[in-house]
């Protein structure tokens, strides 16, 4: 308007009949003749708004996002780019030891970038892009195929009457074998397992973060050759078996069902 040479009175009046909702409301408050230019309308029109002006966020307020207990990496890692996106003239340097800064300090990204820390942007792109890969595979992993509905949990049998001497040794090869007949020379740590309402995996992406982080690791899978990479246990940050194929992780969460520390 003003390039075509269009006088402010009548920009005024054009002004106000583009207004709608609350803004509308304001102006039909003002009283008659009480504005003389389109600058004092520009101001009191700002004045009157400017509680609803979105406001930048700043490096103090990017600094208060953490990954929370069971978040996943993705979704951390989409919260904070969407807010430092709000953040004008963010440093890059600043950017990446806040978002270093915020992921979750028992996580495999956390505990390799503080041993091996990064100095760039891309740099932390790159590190974290194949524990991104690897969280996606676990959750595939710990997800029901399709087409298979979970059947109802049914309570364990009572266990036999103790035997006595060698018998009680025979009973307990013969049951070992029924139960894990892939792994027969492994001897079970409890007589007797409490059935879950969630799988192994999931505990312990839920609870990882908590108690249950203090629980000592098992040794990693010595590779003879025969180990199957296609599969990831978590508890064993390995390959070899998934997460809820770990027998480690059964008796660590058998332990704290146990002690109480689990519900």
């Amino acid at each position: 308007m003003y390039i075509r040479g269009i006088d402010e009175p009548l920009i005024s009046r054009i002004f106000a009949i583009t207004l709608t909702g609350a803004a509308q409301a304001w102006f039909s408050t003002l009283p008659a003749n009480s504005i003389g230019s389109f600058e004092e309308f520009r101001q009191k029109f700002l004045l009157n708004f400017a509680t609803n002006k979105k406001h930048p966020k700043s490096e103090f307020a990017l600094g208060k996002i953490r990954q929370q207990p069971g978040e996943t990496l993705q979704k951390y890692l989409n919260r904070f780019k969407d807010a430092a996106l709000q953040v004008p003239g963010l440093q890059e340097n600043v950017h990446v030891h806040l978002i270093v800064a915020g992921l979750d300090g028992a996580s495999r990204l956390a505990k390799s970038v503080y041993k091996d820390p990064v100095r760039t942007l891309e740099e932390f792109r790159t590190r974290s892009k194949k524990y991104l890969e690897l969280e996606k595979m676990e959750i595939a992993n710990a997800q029901p195929d399709e087409g298979k509905r979970a059947s109802p949990r049914r309570r364990s049998p009572p266990p036999p009457p103790p035997a006595k001497g060698k018998e009680r040794v025979e009973h307990k090869k013969k049951d070992q074998r029924q139960r894990i007949p892939d792994m027969r020379d492994r001897i079970d740590r409890y007589d007797k397992y409490t059935p879950l309402n969630a799988s192994h995996s999931q505990i312990w992406r839920e609870v990882a973060t908590t108690e249950m982080k203090k629980v000592e690791r098992p040794c990693p899978i010595f590779d003879r050759g025969g180990l199957d990479k296609s599969k990831y246990c978590v508890f064993h940050d390995g390959p070899g078996h998934t997460t809820n194929q770990c027998w480690d992780l059964r008796d660590a969460v058998e332990k704290f069902v146990r002690d109480g520390r689990l519900r």
